[in-house]
């Protein structure tokens, strides 16, 4: 039996914008710039994930923009040795469907077509500490 040694514990949005300027029944077409971080701390075993994702229309990002900061906060288990890369790799695969499910309820509750984020975007990464 496999037991996890990553624990996600909690989920936190710290900043969020969002403008939808867009007339109804008309498509845009979007570009999206999404950015991952992870700050671990070896004593505490513990690490903040922290996911910055940018929507916008490739036309008139007046129309359509979207910003969230999320933060996943994440226990690591003690009996097992992690190089920093693992850990950054691991804490975004287990946050990132977080921001999907946010992303997903938030567009669809504000009265147009839910948005679906792709599964596991490549990463452009800030740091690996």
């Amino acid at each position: 039996m496999l037991r996890r040694m990553i624990y996600l514990k909690k989920t936190l949005v710290k900043n969020f914008e969002y403008i939808n300027k867009v007339p109804t029944n008309t498509t845009i077409n979007l570009e999206t710039s999404i950015k991952y971080d992870s700050e671990y701390n070896e004593e505490q075993k513990e690490c903040l994930g922290k996911i910055f994702l940018k929507i916008g229309s490739k036309e008139k990002e007046e129309s359509f923009f979207l910003q969230v900061e999320m933060h996943g906060g994440f226990d690591i288990d003690a009996g097992n040795e992690y190089t920093p890369k693992q850990i950054n790799t691991e804490t975004y695969r287990l946050l990132y469907p977080h921001l999907q499910a946010y992303i997903s309820a938030v567009t669809a509750l504000s009265g147009v077509p839910a948005l679906n984020l792709p599964s596991l975007p490549i990463l452009q990464q800030e740091n690996n500490k």
